[in-house]
Protein backbone atom coordinates (compact mmCIF):
# COMPACT_ATOMS: atom_id res chain seq x y z
CA UNK A 1 0.00 0.00 0.00
CA UNK A 2 1.44 3.36 -0.77
CA UNK A 3 2.23 6.02 1.54
CA UNK A 4 -0.48 8.32 -0.05
CA UNK A 5 -3.35 5.99 -0.05
CA UNK A 6 -1.95 5.42 3.62
CA UNK A 7 -2.69 8.98 4.43
CA UNK A 8 -5.67 9.41 2.85
CA UNK A 9 -7.64 6.55 4.39
CA UNK A 10 -6.78 7.78 8.16
CA UNK A 11 -8.02 11.02 6.79
CA UNK A 12 -10.88 9.27 5.43
CA UNK A 13 -11.28 7.93 8.71
CA UNK A 14 -10.60 10.63 10.98
CA UNK A 15 -13.12 12.83 8.63
CA UNK A 16 -16.06 10.00 9.27
CA UNK A 17 -14.98 9.45 13.19
CA UNK A 18 -15.73 13.87 13.56
CA UNK A 19 -18.62 13.64 12.02
CA UNK A 20 -20.06 11.04 13.61
CA UNK A 21 -19.19 12.77 16.82
CA UNK A 22 -20.48 15.63 15.35
CA UNK A 23 -23.81 14.21 14.51
CA UNK A 24 -24.09 12.63 18.00
CA UNK A 25 -23.32 15.32 19.77
CA UNK A 26 -26.08 17.20 18.50
CA UNK A 27 -28.77 15.15 19.41
CA UNK A 28 -30.82 14.56 22.67
CA UNK A 29 -32.22 11.27 22.77
CA UNK A 30 -34.57 12.34 26.37
CA UNK A 31 -37.53 13.32 24.95
CA UNK A 32 -39.63 13.82 28.54
CA UNK A 33 -40.03 17.33 29.52
CA UNK A 34 -40.71 18.91 33.00
CA UNK A 35 -42.06 22.12 33.76
CA UNK A 36 -42.49 23.98 36.60
CA UNK A 37 -44.94 26.64 37.55
CA UNK A 38 -46.04 28.73 40.45
CA UNK A 39 -48.85 29.38 42.79
CA UNK A 40 -51.72 26.37 41.34
CA UNK A 41 -54.20 29.25 41.28
CA UNK A 42 -52.10 31.46 38.71
CA UNK A 43 -50.94 31.92 35.37
CA UNK A 44 -47.95 30.00 35.80
CA UNK A 45 -49.44 26.68 36.83
CA UNK A 46 -52.22 27.39 34.22
CA UNK A 47 -50.08 27.69 31.58
CA UNK A 48 -47.73 25.09 32.62
CA UNK A 49 -51.09 22.55 32.47
CA UNK A 50 -51.79 24.20 29.44
CA UNK A 51 -48.58 22.85 27.74
CA UNK A 52 -48.43 19.60 29.80
CA UNK A 53 -51.66 18.79 27.97
CA UNK A 54 -49.92 19.69 24.68
CA UNK A 55 -47.14 17.93 24.93
CA UNK A 56 -48.40 14.78 25.96
CA UNK A 57 -50.87 15.27 22.78
CA UNK A 58 -48.16 15.16 20.83
CA UNK A 59 -46.11 12.25 21.95
CA UNK A 60 -43.97 13.79 24.75
CA UNK A 61 -44.09 12.55 28.18
CA UNK A 62 -44.46 15.08 30.45
CA UNK A 63 -44.49 16.14 34.26
CA UNK A 64 -46.00 19.79 35.72
CA UNK A 65 -44.39 20.59 39.44
CA UNK A 66 -45.12 23.74 41.39
CA UNK A 67 -43.45 25.85 43.10
CA UNK A 68 -44.97 29.50 45.44
CA UNK A 69 -41.35 30.72 45.72
CA UNK A 70 -41.69 31.51 41.71
CA UNK A 71 -38.66 34.05 42.55
CA UNK A 72 -36.42 30.53 42.03
CA UNK A 73 -37.70 29.08 39.25
CA UNK A 74 -35.06 29.38 36.82
CA UNK A 75 -32.32 28.64 38.99
CA UNK A 76 -34.58 25.37 39.20
CA UNK A 77 -34.35 25.34 35.16
CA UNK A 78 -30.58 26.27 35.46
CA UNK A 79 -29.53 23.92 37.51
CA UNK A 80 -27.81 20.54 35.71
CA UNK A 81 -29.06 18.01 38.58
CA UNK A 82 -32.27 19.51 38.39
CA UNK A 83 -35.45 17.61 36.36
CA UNK A 84 -36.77 20.95 35.43
CA UNK A 85 -36.57 21.51 31.79
CA UNK A 86 -39.08 24.66 31.55
CA UNK A 87 -40.56 27.48 33.42
CA UNK A 88 -41.48 30.93 33.53
CA UNK A 89 -40.28 34.44 35.31
CA UNK A 90 -41.92 37.77 35.72
CA UNK A 91 -38.83 39.14 37.65
CA UNK A 92 -35.54 40.79 37.25
CA UNK A 93 -32.63 38.36 36.83
CA UNK A 94 -28.81 38.49 36.58
CA UNK A 95 -28.21 36.75 33.41
CA UNK A 96 -24.89 36.02 34.18
CA UNK A 97 -26.08 33.66 37.38
CA UNK A 98 -28.27 31.37 34.91
CA UNK A 99 -25.61 30.25 32.28
CA UNK A 100 -28.19 27.29 30.92
CA UNK A 101 -30.77 29.36 31.02
CA UNK A 102 -32.52 30.70 27.60
CA UNK A 103 -35.87 32.52 26.80
CA UNK A 104 -38.22 30.92 24.62
CA UNK A 105 -39.91 34.31 24.23
CA UNK A 106 -42.22 36.48 26.68
CA UNK A 107 -46.07 35.76 26.10
CA UNK A 108 -48.33 38.26 28.36
CA UNK A 109 -47.74 41.25 30.15
CA UNK A 110 -48.64 40.77 33.69
CA UNK A 111 -49.85 43.50 35.39
CA UNK A 112 -49.37 44.57 39.57
CA UNK A 113 -53.34 44.55 40.54
CA UNK A 114 -54.47 45.48 44.48
CA UNK A 115 -57.46 44.50 44.84
CA UNK A 116 -59.27 46.19 48.46
CA UNK A 117 -62.36 45.83 50.13
CA UNK A 118 -64.89 48.07 48.65
CA UNK A 119 -66.54 49.48 52.16
CA UNK A 120 -62.73 50.90 51.97
CA UNK A 121 -64.24 53.40 49.06
CA UNK A 122 -64.23 53.76 45.58
CA UNK A 123 -61.80 55.38 42.89
CA UNK A 124 -58.90 53.86 45.48
CA UNK A 125 -55.12 54.26 44.72
CA UNK A 126 -52.70 52.65 47.05
CA UNK A 127 -52.10 55.76 49.25
CA UNK A 128 -55.73 54.81 50.75
CA UNK A 129 -54.28 51.83 51.74
CA UNK A 130 -52.29 53.38 54.46
CA UNK A 131 -52.57 51.75 57.67
CA UNK A 132 -54.86 48.65 56.14
CA UNK A 133 -53.99 45.00 56.61
CA UNK A 134 -52.57 44.23 52.47
CA UNK A 135 -51.12 40.64 51.59
CA UNK A 136 -48.38 40.66 49.03
CA UNK A 137 -47.62 36.94 48.57
CA UNK A 138 -45.22 34.40 49.68
CA UNK A 139 -41.63 35.66 50.14
CA UNK A 140 -39.13 35.35 46.67
CA UNK A 141 -41.98 35.23 44.48
CA UNK A 142 -43.03 37.39 41.90
CA UNK A 143 -45.57 39.47 43.23
CA UNK A 144 -43.87 40.03 46.40
CA UNK A 145 -40.51 41.42 45.04
CA UNK A 146 -42.45 43.74 42.63
CA UNK A 147 -45.13 44.82 45.35
CA UNK A 148 -42.47 45.25 48.04
CA UNK A 149 -40.48 47.69 45.26
CA UNK A 150 -44.22 50.15 44.49
CA UNK A 151 -44.93 50.32 48.47
CA UNK A 152 -41.45 51.33 49.15
CA UNK A 153 -41.36 53.88 45.88
CA UNK A 154 -45.11 55.48 47.58
CA UNK A 155 -43.38 55.56 51.34
CA UNK A 156 -45.86 53.47 52.46
CA UNK A 157 -43.90 50.36 54.02
CA UNK A 158 -43.99 51.82 57.46
CA UNK A 159 -47.82 52.54 57.70
CA UNK A 160 -49.22 49.33 56.07
CA UNK A 161 -50.03 46.19 58.00
CA UNK A 162 -48.19 43.95 55.50
CA UNK A 163 -48.50 39.99 55.55
CA UNK A 164 -46.60 37.33 53.20
CA UNK A 165 -48.84 34.93 52.28
CA UNK A 166 -49.18 32.37 49.51
CA UNK A 167 -51.54 34.10 46.90
CA UNK A 168 -54.02 31.56 46.92
CA UNK A 169 -53.88 32.12 50.97
CA UNK A 170 -54.36 35.64 50.44
CA UNK A 171 -57.43 35.60 48.46
CA UNK A 172 -59.38 33.27 51.04
CA UNK A 173 -58.54 36.08 53.44
CA UNK A 174 -59.77 38.57 51.96
CA UNK A 175 -62.80 37.19 50.78
CA UNK A 176 -63.00 36.81 54.23
CA UNK A 177 -62.55 40.14 55.43
CA UNK A 178 -59.31 39.02 57.26
CA UNK A 179 -57.38 41.15 55.37
CA UNK A 180 -57.98 45.13 53.59
CA UNK A 181 -56.17 44.66 50.60
CA UNK A 182 -53.96 42.12 48.50
CA UNK A 183 -51.52 42.37 45.60
CA UNK A 184 -51.59 39.95 42.67
CA UNK A 185 -49.29 39.33 39.99
CA UNK A 186 -51.46 37.31 36.83
CA UNK A 187 -52.57 38.28 33.52
CA UNK A 188 -55.94 39.88 33.57
CA UNK A 189 -57.40 36.55 31.95
CA UNK A 190 -56.43 34.63 34.66
CA UNK A 191 -59.90 33.34 36.07
CA UNK A 192 -59.42 34.34 39.77
CA UNK A 193 -58.55 37.53 38.57
CA UNK A 194 -61.54 37.98 36.58
CA UNK A 195 -63.49 36.67 39.30
CA UNK A 196 -62.12 39.01 41.64
CA UNK A 197 -62.53 42.01 39.36
CA UNK A 198 -66.31 40.92 39.09
CA UNK A 199 -66.83 40.41 42.83
CA UNK A 200 -69.14 43.81 43.99
CA UNK A 201 -67.52 43.16 47.60
CA UNK A 202 -64.29 44.32 46.39
CA UNK A 203 -62.69 47.12 44.32
CA UNK A 204 -59.58 47.89 42.23
CA UNK A 205 -56.94 50.59 43.40
CA UNK A 206 -54.80 52.72 41.00
CA UNK A 207 -51.20 53.53 41.32
CA UNK A 208 -50.37 57.79 40.38
CA UNK A 209 -47.75 58.47 38.49
CA UNK A 210 -47.18 55.13 36.66
CA UNK A 211 -44.85 56.36 34.24
CA UNK A 212 -42.36 57.62 37.55
CA UNK A 213 -42.91 54.48 38.64
CA UNK A 214 -41.71 52.29 36.61
CA UNK A 215 -38.85 54.48 35.61
CA UNK A 216 -37.95 54.77 39.64
CA UNK A 217 -38.40 50.36 39.51
CA UNK A 218 -36.58 50.09 35.92
CA UNK A 219 -37.86 46.31 35.08
CA UNK A 220 -41.89 47.25 34.38
CA UNK A 221 -43.80 49.21 32.10
CA UNK A 222 -46.42 51.71 32.65
CA UNK A 223 -49.54 49.09 31.95
CA UNK A 224 -53.78 50.69 31.95
CA UNK A 225 -56.47 48.16 31.92
CA UNK A 226 -59.16 50.75 30.18
CA UNK A 227 -62.42 51.10 31.37
CA UNK A 228 -65.07 48.69 31.02
CA UNK A 229 -62.07 45.75 30.43
CA UNK A 230 -63.62 43.00 32.97
CA UNK A 231 -67.28 44.16 31.99
CA UNK A 232 -68.59 46.42 29.69
CA UNK A 233 -71.87 45.54 30.61
CA UNK A 234 -70.96 46.61 34.75
CA UNK A 235 -68.34 49.11 33.19
CA UNK A 236 -65.27 47.29 35.92
CA UNK A 237 -63.42 48.92 35.76
CA UNK A 238 -65.37 52.47 35.91
CA UNK A 239 -62.26 54.21 35.13
CA UNK A 240 -59.56 53.55 33.53
CA UNK A 241 -56.58 51.67 36.16
CA UNK A 242 -53.49 52.91 36.19
CA UNK A 243 -50.83 50.29 37.55
CA UNK A 244 -47.46 48.57 36.03
CA UNK A 245 -46.71 45.32 34.69
CA UNK A 246 -43.79 43.09 33.71
CA UNK A 247 -43.77 40.35 30.55
CA UNK A 248 -44.24 36.39 31.43
CA UNK A 249 -41.44 34.79 29.79
CA UNK A 250 -41.44 30.94 29.24
CA UNK A 251 -37.66 29.86 30.16
CA UNK A 252 -35.45 26.95 29.12
CA UNK A 253 -32.72 24.83 29.97
CA UNK A 254 -30.41 25.89 26.58
CA UNK A 255 -30.22 21.79 25.99
CA UNK A 256 -33.59 21.40 25.57
CA UNK A 257 -33.96 19.34 22.41
CA UNK A 258 -35.00 21.35 19.61
CA UNK A 259 -38.40 18.90 18.62
CA UNK A 260 -39.85 19.72 21.99
CA UNK A 261 -38.95 23.64 21.88
CA UNK A 262 -40.62 23.73 18.34
CA UNK A 263 -43.68 21.93 19.72
CA UNK A 264 -44.08 24.23 22.73
CA UNK A 265 -43.41 27.28 20.58
CA UNK A 266 -46.21 26.13 18.27
CA UNK A 267 -48.08 26.16 21.63
CA UNK A 268 -47.55 29.21 22.74
CA UNK A 269 -48.02 31.20 19.01
CA UNK A 270 -51.70 29.76 19.34
CA UNK A 271 -52.28 30.56 22.77
CA UNK A 272 -51.13 33.81 23.29
CA UNK A 273 -51.12 36.48 20.20
CA UNK A 274 -54.53 37.38 20.02
CA UNK A 275 -55.24 40.66 21.77
CA UNK A 276 -55.81 41.03 25.79
CA UNK A 277 -56.72 43.81 28.21
CA UNK A 278 -52.96 44.71 28.14
CA UNK A 279 -52.40 43.83 24.54
CA UNK A 280 -52.76 44.09 20.90
CA UNK A 281 -53.15 40.85 18.74
CA UNK A 282 -50.03 39.63 17.71
CA UNK A 283 -48.27 41.64 20.11
CA UNK A 284 -46.95 38.36 21.74
CA UNK A 285 -45.10 36.09 21.93
CA UNK A 286 -41.88 38.20 21.23
CA UNK A 287 -38.45 39.31 22.94
CA UNK A 288 -39.49 42.19 24.89
CA UNK A 289 -37.57 41.03 28.02
CA UNK A 290 -33.75 40.83 26.91
CA UNK A 291 -32.68 40.13 30.38
CA UNK A 292 -31.93 36.04 28.99
CA UNK A 293 -31.01 35.57 25.35
CA UNK A 294 -32.82 33.84 23.30
CA UNK A 295 -33.66 30.31 22.30
CA UNK A 296 -31.83 29.55 18.81
CA UNK A 297 -34.91 27.44 17.98
CA UNK A 298 -37.06 30.51 19.58
CA UNK A 299 -35.24 33.15 17.29
CA UNK A 300 -35.90 30.77 14.21
CA UNK A 301 -39.26 30.02 15.00
CA UNK A 302 -40.79 33.70 15.18
CA UNK A 303 -39.17 34.23 12.10
CA UNK A 304 -40.49 30.92 10.01
CA UNK A 305 -42.30 29.20 11.58
CA UNK A 306 -41.74 25.45 12.23
CA UNK A 307 -38.83 24.02 10.08
CA UNK A 308 -40.29 21.30 8.01
CA UNK A 309 -38.87 18.67 8.77
CA UNK A 310 -39.90 18.45 12.30
CA UNK A 311 -43.59 18.24 10.66
CA UNK A 312 -42.28 15.71 7.99
CA UNK A 313 -40.12 13.39 10.18
CA UNK A 314 -39.38 11.80 13.51
CA UNK A 315 -37.81 14.76 15.90
CA UNK A 316 -34.60 12.71 16.52
CA UNK A 317 -34.28 12.40 12.91
CA UNK A 318 -34.71 15.74 12.05
CA UNK A 319 -32.78 17.16 14.93
CA UNK A 320 -29.89 15.39 12.93
CA UNK A 321 -31.01 16.24 9.65
CA UNK A 322 -28.89 19.39 9.32
CA UNK A 323 -25.93 18.10 10.62
CA UNK A 324 -25.79 15.58 8.43
CA UNK A 325 -26.23 17.80 5.21
CA UNK A 326 -23.55 19.49 6.29
CA UNK A 327 -21.25 17.30 6.67
CA UNK A 328 -22.56 15.66 3.71
CA UNK A 329 -21.63 19.07 1.92
CA UNK A 330 -18.36 19.15 2.94
CA UNK A 331 -18.03 15.70 2.21
CA UNK A 332 -18.33 16.94 -1.30
CA UNK A 333 -16.58 19.64 -1.31
CA UNK A 334 -13.82 17.42 -0.22
CA UNK A 335 -14.33 15.26 -2.66
CA UNK A 336 -14.60 17.98 -6.04
CA UNK A 337 -11.36 19.73 -4.27
CA UNK A 338 -9.64 16.01 -4.43
CA UNK A 339 -10.71 15.00 -7.98
CA UNK A 340 -9.88 18.59 -9.52
CA UNK A 341 -6.34 19.00 -8.44
CA UNK A 342 -5.13 16.10 -6.30
CA UNK A 343 -4.35 13.49 -8.98
CA UNK A 344 -2.40 16.70 -10.90
CA UNK A 345 -0.51 16.74 -7.45
CA UNK A 346 0.52 12.99 -7.60
CA UNK A 347 1.50 13.30 -11.57
CA UNK A 348 3.46 15.97 -10.43
CA UNK A 349 5.08 13.95 -7.40
CA UNK A 350 5.63 10.53 -9.52
CA UNK A 351 7.05 12.60 -12.86
CA UNK A 352 9.28 15.42 -11.02
CA UNK A 353 9.33 15.64 -7.46
CA UNK A 354 9.70 11.67 -6.39
CA UNK A 355 13.20 12.16 -8.77
CA UNK A 356 14.80 14.62 -7.41
CA UNK A 357 14.47 13.17 -3.85
CA UNK A 358 15.11 9.95 -5.10
CA UNK A 359 18.76 11.54 -6.65
CA UNK A 360 19.20 13.75 -3.98
CA UNK A 361 18.97 10.91 -1.70
CA UNK A 362 21.52 9.18 -3.59
CA UNK A 363 23.88 11.94 -4.12
CA UNK A 364 23.92 12.18 -0.28
CA UNK A 365 24.47 8.49 0.64
CA UNK A 366 27.13 8.12 -2.43
CA UNK A 367 29.15 10.99 -0.47
CA UNK A 368 29.20 9.22 2.29
CA UNK A 369 31.08 6.03 1.00
CA UNK A 370 33.70 7.98 -0.83
CA UNK A 371 34.25 9.39 2.57
CA UNK A 372 34.89 5.40 3.76
CA UNK A 373 31.89 5.31 5.84
CA UNK A 374 29.53 2.50 5.20
CA UNK A 375 25.81 2.59 5.20
CA UNK A 376 24.12 2.42 8.33
CA UNK A 377 21.29 -0.80 7.98
CA UNK A 378 18.64 2.02 7.98
CA UNK A 379 20.36 3.84 4.83
CA UNK A 380 20.44 0.47 3.36
CA UNK A 381 16.48 -0.20 3.83
CA UNK A 382 15.88 3.54 2.03
CA UNK A 383 18.10 1.86 -1.10
CA UNK A 384 16.31 -1.26 -1.14
CA UNK A 385 12.70 0.92 -1.24
CA UNK A 386 14.04 2.94 -4.13
CA UNK A 387 15.45 -0.11 -6.02
CA UNK A 388 11.77 -2.14 -5.15
CA UNK A 389 9.82 1.60 -6.74
CA UNK A 390 8.62 0.71 -10.26
CA UNK A 391 8.09 4.34 -11.19
CA UNK A 392 11.90 5.53 -10.02
CA UNK A 393 14.25 6.31 -12.68
CA UNK A 394 16.40 3.02 -14.31
CA UNK A 395 19.95 5.58 -13.75
CA UNK A 396 18.77 6.11 -10.23
CA UNK A 397 18.08 2.34 -9.43
CA UNK A 398 21.64 1.03 -10.94
CA UNK A 399 23.08 3.50 -8.67
CA UNK A 400 21.39 2.31 -5.86
CA UNK A 401 22.29 -1.31 -6.80
CA UNK A 402 25.55 -0.44 -6.82
CA UNK A 403 25.24 1.00 -3.18
CA UNK A 404 23.68 -2.05 -2.16
CA UNK A 405 26.63 -4.34 -3.76
CA UNK A 406 29.20 -1.95 -1.94
CA UNK A 407 27.85 -2.70 1.28
CA UNK A 408 29.15 -4.65 4.16
CA UNK A 409 27.22 -8.30 4.43
CA UNK A 410 26.57 -7.38 7.80
CA UNK A 411 24.96 -4.50 7.02
CA UNK A 412 23.11 -5.86 4.28
CA UNK A 413 21.77 -8.57 6.57
CA UNK A 414 20.26 -6.29 9.16
CA UNK A 415 18.70 -4.30 6.32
Amino acid sequence: MSKALVVALVAAVIAITSAITYVASSLSFERSVTIEGGPKVGFFYATGEDLASWLTTNGVETKLVNREDTLEIISDVNDPQSPVDVGFMAQKVDAKKYPNVVSLGSIVNEPLLFFARSELGTDLTINDLAYKRVSIGAPASGVYQLAEAVIDAYGLTASMKLSSEPSGVGVEQLLAGEIDALALLFPPQTPIITELALNPNLTLVNLPSIDALATQIGYVQPTVIPQGGFSLIREIPPAALDTIGIPVTVIAKKDLPRGNAYLILERLNEKFSDATLTSRAGEFPNFVDVQVPPDAAASNFLRSGTPWQFHALPHVIAEALVPLLLVGSLALIIGSIYKLFFPDFLKLWAEFLSPLQSSAMIDKLEAQTSRGEPLSPRQLKKVERLIAQLEAPERDKARAMALRASAPDRARDLA
